[in-house]
């Protein structure tokens, strides 16, 4: 019992370790705003691409509304596989913290591309 109790112990103890020693990357930089059209002007084209480390859910960004702090894209997670297009929140992406304090992330690697691209590749059942 005493080996499992200082395994636990030790599990927890990393998890504020690694919690404690993430550095947060910014969901939302000037260059990245300054490229994001207001909405309805998007044309097509995804600019960014934020996901749940620790989840299913994938955010791809279109539009930025500066005023509401509010994005448009296109959504995909393990309940809505295929996708969906809608509205999210800056301020609500930025307030999750999920397992191990983490939060939603910004892929660094995403090159901007159509959404069309995007949804036949999901449709594939590859990842983007």
């Amino acid at each position: 019992m005493q080996e499992v109790t200082s395994a636990i112990v030790a599990l927890i103890g990393l998890k504020v370790t690694i919690s404690d020693r993430i550095t947060k990357v910014k969901l939302l930089t000037k260059e990245l705003e300054r490229a994001l059209p207001a909405y309805n002007r998007s044309k097509g084209m995804v600019r960014a691409k934020f996901f749940d480390p620790c989840g299913s859910f994938t955010w791809y960004v279109m539009e930025y509304t500066k005023k509401d702090r509010v994005f448009f894209g296109f959504v995909t997670s393990s309940m809505c596989p295929e996708g969906e297009f809608g509205s999210f929140s800056l301020d609500e992406l930025e307030s999750v913290k999920g397992p191990l304090g983490l939060g939603i992330e910004r892929d660094l690697y995403f090159t901007p591309k159509p959404i069309k691209d995007i949804q036949r590749t999901i449709s594939e059942g590859q990842h983007v």
